[in-house]
């Protein structure tokens, strides 16, 4: 399939428009088919895989080439867990303990002895 030239020329004058003012690119039916030319197809096509490859490539393959998580200061206890996305604590409380001072303890027992003895007058 033979193109004629002026059809790039205005196809390429768009395009470098489209870039210039970042606005979208409009093409006429004549402007497709000359993009659906063997030789420029090809190459489309080729790039086309290259995406679809880098979008499929495994998760551990791109986990592995980056670089290996950096300890935070007085974060010596975070080790990546699950998908390595989120260092999580391996040591400490656990989710819904309580680490609460006896002070805070002895405090909540004397509020609740308080509203026993309240309760106990008005009955």
């Amino acid at each position: 399939m033979t193109i004629a030239e002026p059809v790039f020329t205005e196809m390429l004058s768009r395009i470098r428009r489209a870039a210039k003012n970042g606005t979208r690119l409009h093409l006429e039916p004549e402007h497709v088919t000359a993009l659906l030319d063997d030789d420029i197809y090809a190459v489309l096509s080729a790039r086309e895989a290259m995406e679809i490859r880098r979008k499929c490539r495994p998760v551990q393959q791109e986990e592995s080439a980056a670089a290996p998580p950096q300890p935070q200061p007085g974060a010596s206890n975070l080790v990546p867990s699950g998908f390595g996305i989120v260092p999580i604590a391996t040591t400490g409380t656990s989710v819904g303990s309580t680490a609460v001072s006896r002070a805070a303890h002895r405090r909540v027992s004397e509020v609740a002895a308080n509203i026993r003895q309240k309760r106990r007058k008005s009955a």
